[in-house]
């Protein structure tokens, strides 16, 4: 649901109602809330959380946590001989690309080095920026998810339709006019869309993704200026 609507929601709360049942796990897909928080896996109390690397300024490759706890459900893919003590034994087919892997560590080194409350903050003007800006035409605009700017309740990853315009239609105005990209689609969220929004899961929705990089005065400019993205 993040990817497409940015709601934060309470995953600490959801793990322990999940292990209320006997036997029941809990996988979290991370892509949309990584690049903007931190994350402490075992304080959350999942089994399973996932995202890929090339969300989070770094390369197109994937990386999953399992607790112990968790692992021993799972079936190995490698070797019958490798041994079941890690993950890695569990999941790994072979070894991961090397080039890819070893960029990681460079990309780690940044994200320690960045207040992550201060990420928070800027990304809150951001999305504010938007936000005001998309609430200002009820009467065209659909919000989908917290229309809020409060960094406590989203992440700065905003969807929208236009009323009487197709999601991609709206795109590529945008793109016409500007050179920030955005998207349009259903992002691998389809039920979502299409059982509980009642969207094409084709067309879906407009996705405008912003992170810390961006900066508030141009983005002003370009919301101003008809280029939202």
């Amino acid at each position: 649901m993040l990817i497409v609507q940015s709601t934060i929601n309470d995953v600490k709360k959801i793990a322990a109602t999940v292990h209320e049942v006997p036997g029941a796990l809990l996988c979290v897909d991370a892509v949309a809330f990584a690049p903007h928080r931190a994350v402490d896996m075992k304080d959350l109390g999942v089994d399973f959380y996932s995202f890929s690397w090339y969300k989070i300024y770094g390369p197109h490759i994937a990386s999953m946590y399992a607790s112990k706890e968790a692992q021993e459900h799972l079936g190995s893919l490698a070797h019958f001989f490798k041994p079941r003590g890690a993950l890695e034994n569990l999941l790994g087919l072979a070894a991961a690309n090397y080039e890819l892997t070893a960029s990681i560590p460079t990309v780690v080194e940044y994200l320690a080095s960045i207040s992550w409350d201060d990420v928070a903050k800027h990304e809150e003007k951001l999305q504010t920026i938007l936000l005001d800006y998309l609430r200002s035409k009820p009467e065209v605009i659909q919000i989908w998810g917290e229309p809020s700017a409060d960094r406590a309740k989203r992440v700065p990853v905003i969807s929208f339709t236009v009323k009487g315009r197709t999601s991609k239609e709206v795109v590529d105005e945008i793109e016409a006019k500007s050179e920030y990209g955005c998207r349009w689609g259903a992002m691998y969220s389809n039920r979502l869309v299409g059982d509980i929004m009642g969207l094409d899961t084709v067309d879906g929705v407009v996705r405008v993704s912003l992170v810390h990089y961006n900066t508030g005065k141009q983005y002003a400019a370009n919301v101003r200026a008809g280029t939202i993205c």
